[in-house]
């Protein structure tokens, strides 16, 4: 006996209206989750490049009786004393937080000599560092962390500050929602404001290149 037409039909369109509302719905609830773990993910890999920076300024000190770059004696520049560290890093990648968007193309600037002349002329750098510190001096002061934003200046950089995510950019790379921490000990950790003061002798103002224009 023949099936009939009826039989035969596939979804009706108040079925396919359901489903659709159900992939719509599970859509909703998987998307946040996936955009958590892709930040964290960003956040690993900001961690993993200040990790290795402390590495390379370890290996740098370690041939310089603890001094860690620092380009001029007076007037010390970021992009300078950066390039220090050329010998004992293999890219200019680590200088880069995949959360800065606002300088997407850095990644492709593998050379430190490009990154220098790219700072030279705006901000490529991801990274704040304080010069004039001595490796191992002070295990809990900063060496290098998320740039805080353009709204905070080398003054600001004082415990207890906070990454700024408005006002002018460039915004700090993880925005308000805090930054990673390169300590003088060689640890790297996640914070939500910075815990002490950079610098040399709590002096921020005189001693943090602040990773701006």
């Amino acid at each position: 006996m023949k099936r009939s037409t009826r039989d035969r039909a596939g979804f009706t369109i108040i079925e396919l209206t359901v489903c659709i509302a159900i992939i719509g719905i599970l859509m909703s609830m998987l998307l946040p989750a996936l955009g958590l773990a892709r930040e964290k993910a960003r956040r690993t890999v900001c961690l993993n490049n200040l990790r290795q920076m402390g590495l390379g300024i370890a290996m740098y000190a370690d041939g310089h009786n603890g001094h860690m770059p620092q380009d001029l004696a007076s007037n010390p520049t970021l992009a300078g004393s950066y390039n220090l560290l050329s010998n004992v890093l293999s890219t200019a990648k680590v200088f880069w937080c995949p959360d800065d968007f606002q300088h997407e193309d850095a990644p492709r600037l593998t050379s430190l000599c490009q990154l220098v002349a790219r700072m030279t002329t705006n901000m490529t750098c991801s990274y704040s560092y304080s010069v004039g510190l001595i490796w191992h001096d002070q295990a809990d002061s900063i060496i290098a962390l998320d740039r805080m934003g353009k709204s905070v200046t080398a003054a600001g950089y004082t415990k207890g500050a906070t990454w700024s995510g408005n006002g002018d950019s460039p915004y700090a790379p993880h925005k308000t929602a805090g930054g990673n921490v390169l300590f003088n000990d060689g640890h790297v950790a996640w914070s939500m404001s910075l815990p002490s003061t950079a610098g040399v002798k709590d002096s921020p103002s005189n001693s943090v290149l602040v990773a701006e224009p």
